[in-house]
């Protein structure tokens, strides 16, 4: 039985992850382990950028 999708809380979807190529369809093929990736990608990019400033323009 597949999961359903996650894609809403999907760091790729909610922009906080960058691929060369759309993710989406291996993801589902690979019943999500992709986003279980990202997941914990979004973790590590929200430690890393927390204290960064935004430019002034």
């Amino acid at each position: 039985m597949k999961k359903s999708p996650p894609c809403p809380e999907c760091p790729y979807k909610l922009g906080l992850v960058e691929t060369f190529e759309n993710p989406c369809l291996q993801c589902g093929l690979d019943d999500y382990i992709t986003f279980e990736a990202f997941k914990n990608l979004k973790g590590y990019y929200n430690h890393k950028h927390a204290n960064d400033k935004p430019k002034d323009s």
